[in-house]
C-alpha cells in the first residue's frame, strides 16, 4: 500500500553537498542557518529532501539556465579560405 511519504526522497550530507557544489561543511553551515530545509535524526545525522535540495538550487541560481542560453554569433558566419 503507497503512503503519501513514498515518494519523499532523502539525501545524505555528502550526497547533498555533491548535488549542489558545496563542501559538507557549506551545506551543514546553511541548513543551520535555515537556508537549506533538513531533518535532523541525530547530533550527527542530517538528511535533506531532493524537493527541497532542488528548490534551494533553484532559488539561487543566477542568469538563464542552460536550457534557455542561446549563443548567436556577433558577425554572421565566417568565411573559410
Amino acid at each position: 500500500m503507497a503512503t503519501p511519504h513514498d515518494d519523499l526522497q532523502l539525501l545524505t550530507l555528502t550526497e547533498t553537498a555533491s548535488l549542489v557544489g558545496l563542501s559538507p561543511s557549506e551545506v551543514r553551515n546553511r541548513a543551520h542557518k535555515g537556508e537549506i530545509t533538513y531533518i535532523n535524526f541525530g547530533p550527527r545525522s542530517m538528511r535533506f529532501s531532493r524537493a527541497d535540495v532542488e528548490d534551494f538550487i533553484a532559488a539561487h541560481r543566477r542568469g538563464p539556465g542552460p536550457h534557455l542560453a542561446v549563443v548567436q554569433p556577433l558577425h554572421g558566419p565566417r568565411k573559410v579560405a
